[in-house]
């Protein structure tokens, strides 16, 4: 404006298409992904959904000589930066992110890579968070810290003295395919537009990964509490797992449900006895019928975790469809283009994204992220990360601190198409000092003893999907139980005077017949057994999703919102800097810090008996302190997605409380049984 008078055409940065239904924006701007998968530059990355959010040189359908913005919104942005807000710090500072939430049709996850934050940020007991769930008007703050400098600046760009972090408004694929995303970029030297924080200095010293006592050992080496673990994890296609059966991905055998093209993560070790000649037993798969299960990574607190991640794909492999544009105009914006699905092409590049650990995020990010170097595996290819199962804080004279985080997603590197075709997994960050030893059949299944050597806990990894490659089916764990009384490929009745009484009961049938379940194991998705009276935890984790969220239950059990303690020399309230001390330990049972005036003892939490918002990065643990309730009743207690359309997508299993020892009879729990 001049004069009060506007001198140039308006141009509107809040994008909304189609009822706003298929496009979303965040402080009226975006950067949509499949426009910026379909450069004119010819460059074979700029067109990987892998690299998708790197700041590489491209060139834009439509894109003009001259934009209608000569001036970057923020300052600090590079020419190939994303179009939306760039936030800008010093590595190390201490940062407030203060989102609020407009009218939405769906919940959001907001995530930021490799950043944390305590659920309330004044409550030490609350629990660290890698995402958090956003609806309709709601409005949250995050107190986090920068990490320090972990490592020396990378050779490869010495111009640019930066760490990219990537942020999401919303982790599902249509917020992703809309451009709900931006970097956080953080500075290791001084910026003359980037005023310090009083009193502190920008750059500091770099600080390793993990403490020097667990670099310098051999992998499952113990050094007083803590130990280096250390995985080689196989990317790699279905066929390729199942090639002595020529199965696909089998997620129920009796209602023929399979995700064909199948991408999977698995040890090292399973993959050697799968492809062994001839195939051995592997824990969680089963070659002659296509059923696997997600690849859990287990540590403890205070661990460092080195990951080898080896692409087994090859150019040739043949991979699945890609999700398409939601009707994004990206070859324009006439009328003609409204209404142009665009397909993607799933990425062959794979990463291995955690969530919560501390690492650097320009070595261990394992997503290829503004101008950080690329850190996925090409096919063929491998990459090595390095995690610390802690927060690393500068300012304290040792500043590995181990915190238990619990559960955590492990995420692959394309965001629109990996997880649908079942490329996920999970990292669990067990008690300071733990040890544990899986069923043996299945990895995702285990009992953890504390450092006491006495005290146990069952644990169970469960995985909720409700996007599986566009098949129309959910479940949990590669497995799916589909409810649909209208449907050929489903549970049902034998008559419809039944109605759909008998579907969650070994009575049902499936596919027009008899289901041929075990009268003892009537289902396909995960079955878990304690014993009753036993200490259990479920660590919930959601890999990926295309809008929405899920509401989970379990029968018969109350838990801890906040199932998180801080031991007593840490108690001092975060106020304007994160306390890295904070929310060390996983328990319900006891509250060493005060609460107001109230006094210390059982947790002050709220008691649940489900899990709202659980979508797409969600991460959370549920603590049981007795299996069966306060009654340690025997039986089989349903889980489940809440939504009647979720559950009906067969999202939902049995939680199975024993008199005695499950171990002891397998035909009854078959985590234990293997064949």
């Amino acid at each position: 404006f001049v004069s009060g008078q506007q001198k140039t055409a308006a141009q509107p940065e809040g994008i909304t298409l189609d009822g706003a239904t298929t496009n979303f924006s965040f402080n009226y701007r975006n950067e949509p992904i499949f426009p910026r998968i379909f450069s004119s530059t010819g460059a074979p990355t700029a067109q990987d959904l892998s690299y998708v959010y790197r700041s590489e040189p491209r060139t834009l359908p439509g894109e003009t000589a001259t934009p209608p913005y000569t001036k970057p919104l923020t300052p600090g942005v590079q020419p190939e930066d994303p179009f939306t807000p760039l936030l800008r710090a010093y590595a190390g500072d201490d940062v407030q992110v203060r989102i609020v939430v407009g009218a939405h049709q769906n919940p959001h996850n907001f995530n930021i890579n490799d950043l944390k934050w305590l659920f309330e940020p004044s409550n030490v007991n609350s629990g660290w968070r890698n995402t958090q769930t956003m609806g309709i008007s709601e409005h949250f703050e995050f107190l986090l810290q920068v990490p320090p400098a972990l490592s020396q600046p990378n050779p490869q760009t010495p111009d640019k003295p930066w760490r990219d972090y990537l942020y999401r408004s919303t982790a599902a694929r249509k917020g992703q395919a809309s451009g709900n995303w931006g970097l956080f970029r953080a500075y290791d030297k001084h910026q003359p537009d980037l005023f310090p924080l009083p009193g502190v200095a920008p750059a500091h010293q770099p600080i390793p990964v993990c403490p020097a006592k667990l670099m310098n050992v051999d992998c499952g080496t113990k050094v007083g509490l803590h130990t280096l673990q250390c995985y080689t994890v196989i990317a790699t296609s279905a066929a390729d797992v199942f090639a002595s059966s020529g199965k696909p991905l089998t997620y129920n055998t009796k209602l023929n449900l399979t995700t064909q093209n199948a991408i999977l993560y698995l040890l090292k070790k399973d993959y050697d006895a799968i492809k062994a000649s001839p195939p051995q037993f592997a824990p969680g798969f089963d070659i002659a019928t296509g059923q696997a299960e997600p690849m859990v990574l287990r540590a403890a607190a205070g661990d460092c975790i080195k990951v080898n991640l080896v692409n087994k794909l090859s150019s040739a492999t043949t991979m699945g469809g890609g999700a398409n544009a939601n009707q994004l105009p990206v070859a324009g914006t006439s009328a003609a283009d409204r209404d142009l699905f665009a397909a993607s092409k799933v990425s062959q590049n794979v990463g291995l994204h955690p969530q919560l650990v501390s690492f650097d995020v320009a070595q261990s990010d394992a997503d290829n992220v503004g101008w950080n170097p690329v850190q996925t595996a090409p096919p063929g290819g491998k990459m090595t990360y390095y995690w610390y199962a802690g927060n690393i804080d500068p300012k304290r004279a040792e500043p590995h601190v181990p915190v238990e985080f619990g559960a955590a997603n492990l995420l692959p590197s394309d965001v629109m198409n990996h997880h649908g075709y079942g490329m996920f997994a999970g990292l669990v960050v067990e008690p300071e000092g733990a040890t544990w030893k899986t069923d043996p059949a299945s990895g995702d299944s285990a009992t953890v003893t504390l450092a006491d050597g006495k005290t146990t806990f069952r644990e169970f990894v469960l995985f909720l999907q409700d996007d599986t490659a566009g098949s129309g089916f959910g479940g949990f764990n590669l497995k799916s139980e589909l409810l649909n009384p209208f449907a050929t490929l489903s549970r049902t009745c034998s008559t419809s005077a039944q109605g759909v009484s008998c579907v969650l009961s070994n009575a049902a049938v499936c596919n027009g017949g008899a289901c041929g379940y075990s009268p003892d194991v009537p289902i396909q998705t995960p079955l878990f057994c304690a014993e009753k009276g036993q200490q259990a935890r479920i660590r919930l984790l959601h890999p990926g999703g295309a809008v929405t969220n899920n509401v989970f239950e379990l029968y018969g059990h109350a838990f801890a919102e906040e199932p998180y303690s801080t031991k007593p020399a840490s108690c001092a309230a975060p106020m304007t800097r994160p306390n890295l001390e904070a929310g060390q330990v996983i328990a319900a049972d006891h509250n060493q810090c005060p609460d107001g005036n109230l006094a210390l003892g059982p947790t002050v939490s709220e008691w649940k008996g489900s899990r709202m918002g659980h979508g797409p990065t969600n991460h959370y643990d549920l603590v049981i302190a007795s299996a069966g309730g306060a009654g340690k009743v025997p039986g089989d207690y349903l889980y489940r997605s809440f939504p009647a359309d979720r559950f009906s997508a067969g999202i939902w299993g049995i939680f199975r409380v024993t008199d005695g020892d499950p171990a002891k009879n397998p035909k009854v729990c078959p985590t234990f049984y293997q064949p």
